[in-house]
């Protein structure tokens, strides 16, 4: 005999079934994983903990389980293979699905997106409405007992408390089930029926769209409490100009009265089908609506939220207090940003570092760092810290944190680049640059859903993110981040500039470049010998050098210095989308294609861009732990360094935009910088 076959030989049997470890128990019974050696599968095998629990009439007698299984063959309902009996007790025997529950779903990956929560549940209330029709009522869904298989593919399983419905048990026995599940009837000694089921069905898409119970109390007297006389709290779904239909749907699922619920799961499945066509025609409206009428709707949708109005109105008090008509004395701009503890001590520490390319000596108050700096570079930085801060403290997502990391670097490089440029608005291109994702930033913050929607469009269709934003949101993250500056009190150059190019601007039409790339020739990496030595970044700005002032930058510019500001916003965050991506060559063409685009307006050639992307990264780095980043941890920043090390072995990864060498990660207060 082998020793795989003395192992088998040694392990306990069920029948003919070799067991091979403990799945798990419950109230009703001990499920294994075991293997058939006849048939060469492994199965599940559940023994019922004594008779009479599941339903057996008498000693002997079938369990109810096995009775209400049989009578079903639906690819989503777990099929029963076999019955017997082991030591006087029933067993079971059912296909063994390799997945995860609903549950584990949900604790890992927490609330889903309205689609693939109706993707999810269709198929296990198509596979109810199989059951309801051949009258068998579950009686005991929930998160735990829909397994999800290969290709995510929902399985009904334990039919442990199933009931025929026109032989449901006495009534008056003690309810039997998942209180955070069960539906009032069950509480009230009244008999379930096929609404019953509906609402536990209700209950699970309440769960997949908000991970939490949608019985909040945790103590059983009050949940008992709150299913009798309390409705669910729909006003806890996420919003969106496509929920209402969910809305809808679930209200017909989750009312108390089994009367005001859909009769059955045939029902409840109908109306899942005309939900996911209404929200279909929802989105296609709101992208044909007009472009004003779907700017203020998304921005009533954010102002629902509760940080957004505090997060407006501390930006718009920065913003008009330092406007060249206001009247605001630096004392009374100070006592706004002091409100904030936050802000005070990232402003401070910016402006004791070497982040203005200018020592100006040991700054202790906000009132000196405005003296110092001017109104407009205490405006500029109080915009994009605020902003910063706000969102990466409460961001849940890595990807809306590797967003601002990418921004603040195209900030960095817009400034480098108008200073290459001698603008005098070289400071206002570095918020320009970085509030080039403000559309998409917000909208990955407020509109989650919708953004998994956009992201699906490009990765399906190949289209670029302009195109795919308009027909989710009815406009693009341009135009949406442009709005919301506008709301804010941004200088209209600047709004300008987060508008972007118009649709005619033959620039325009690179954008998505690393979308391009990648459709094109896959991940992209920077290719591309030698670099220019860039000018000397840390001259002075006007600002910085002279007396305070809310006349200096873009307030004094022409069209034509306006013009070339949003130029050179746009082409810094193309440059960052390019960075972001690594990997397969063919970068260089995508970045030649990039700098032909802007010949005339920016003057930037491909092959110094390894280095001045260096140097802003490197700048980037050096305070990054300012603004609360590691970047180390940040995929991005990796990314992004690993691709201009590809790009120009010679590029140092420590130099500064200046071209000099940092020395230490961080200015200490107080001191000059290095270099």
């Amino acid at each position: 005999m082998s020793d795989a076959s003395a192992a088998t030989a040694s392990r306990p049997r069920i029948g003919r079934f070799v067991l091979t470890r403990k799945i798990g128990s419950g109230g009703q019974g001990t499920v294994y994983l075991a293997a058939d050696p006849v048939l060469d599968r492994p199965v599940a095998i559940k023994i019922i903990h004594r008779d009479g629990v599941s339903g057996e009439t008498a000693p002997g007698a079938l369990p109810r389980e096995a009775r209400m299984a049989a009578r079903l063959q639906h690819p989503n309902i777990v099929p029963i293979y076999d019955v017997g009996r082991f030591r006087g007790r029933p067993y079971l025997v059912f296909e063994f699905v390799q997945g995860r529950t609903v549950r584990d779903i949900l604790t890992a990956d927490g609330a889903l997106p309205a689609r693939r929560a109706l993707a999810l549940m269709r198929p296990v209330v198509a596979a109810m409405a199989h059951a309801h029709e051949r009258d068998v009522l579950h009686l005991d869904l929930g998160p735990g007992n829909i397994l999800i298989g290969e290709r995510d593919v929902p399985r009904i399983m334990d039919f442990g408390l199933a009931q025929l419905r026109d032989a449901v048990r006495d009534t008056t026995a003690v309810p039997v089930g998942t209180l955070l599940y069960m539906a009032p009837e069950q509480l009230e000694e009244k008999p379930p029926g096929p609404a019953t089921d509906v609402r536990a069905l209700g209950l699970i898409l309440f769960e997949l769209l908000t991970a939490r119970s949608a019985i909040t109390a945790r103590n059983v007297s009050k949940a008992v409490r709150e299913i009798l006389e309390q409705d669910v709290d729909l006003g806890a779904l996420p919003s969106g100009p496509a929920m209402a239909p969910i809305i809808d749907l679930l209200a017909g699922c989750l009312a108390r009265d089994p009367a005001a619920r859909y009769p059955n799961a045939t029902a409840m499945l109908h109306a899942l089908d005309a939900c996911t066509d209404a929200r279909s025609r929802a989105q296609s409206d709101v992208a044909a609506a007009p472009s004003q009428g779907t700017v203020q709707f998304l921005l009533r949708r954010m102002q629902r939220r509760k940080d957004f109005p505090a997060l407006s109105r501390s930006l718009v008090e920065i913003n008009h207090m330092t406007a060249r008509e206001s009247k605001a004395t630096a004392s009374q701009l100070a006592t706004v940003v002091l409100r904030d503890f936050a802000l005070t001590k990232k402003l401070l520490r910016l402006a004791n570092s070497a982040f203005y390319g200018v020592f100006v000596g040991e700054v202790k108050s906000i009132s000196h760092a405005i003296s110092l700096l001017g109104y407009e570079q205490l405006r500029i930085t109080a915009n994009s810290l605020t902003l910063f801060s706000h969102i990466t403290d409460r961001a849940r997502s890595s990807a809306l944190r590797e967003m601002l990391v990418r921004s603040f670097v195209a900030g960095l490089l817009a400034r480098h680049l108008a200073r290459r440029l001698h603008m005098r608005s070289a400071e206002e291109a570095f918020i320009c640059g970085m509030f080039q994702t403000l559309g998409e930033t917000l909208t990955m913050f407020y509109f989650a859903e919708e953004y998994t929607d956009i992201e699906a469009i490009v990765q399906r269709e190949h289209c670029t993110r302009r195109e795919a934003a308009r027909r989710v949101l009815g406009i693009d993250f341009a135009t949406l981040g442009a709005a919301v500056a506008r709301e804010w009190r941004f200088p209209d150059v600047i709004v300008s500039a987060i508008a972007g190019l118009p649709d005619g601007d033959a620039a325009a039409h690179g954008e998505d470049h690393a979308a391009a790339g990648n459709a094109a020739m896959g991940a992209l990496a920077l290719v591309g010998p030698g670099a220019l030595t860039p000018v000397d970044a840390g001259a002075p700005t006007p600002a910085a050098a002279g007396a305070p002032t809310r006349d200096g930058g873009a307030a004094s510019s022409g069209d034509a210095d306006a013009a070339r500001l949003r130029d050179v916003a746009v082409f810094a965050d193309a440059v960052c989308e390019i960075l972001g991506h690594r990997g397969a060559a063919g970068a260089d063409a995508v970045f030649a294609t990039l700098c032909a685009r802007f010949e005339h307006r920016v003057q930037q050639d491909a092959a110094s861009l390894p280095r001045i992307a260096a140097g802003a990264l490197a700048k980037f780095d050096e305070h990054a732990g300012i603004l609360g980043i590691n970047t180390r941890a940040s995929s991005w920043y990796q990314a992004a360094r690993a691709c201009v090390a590809a790009a120009d072995p010679a590029v140092d990864a420590d130099a500064d935009t200046d071209g000099a060498r940092r020395r230490q990660p961080l200015t200490p207060p107080g001191m000059p910088p290095s270099g």
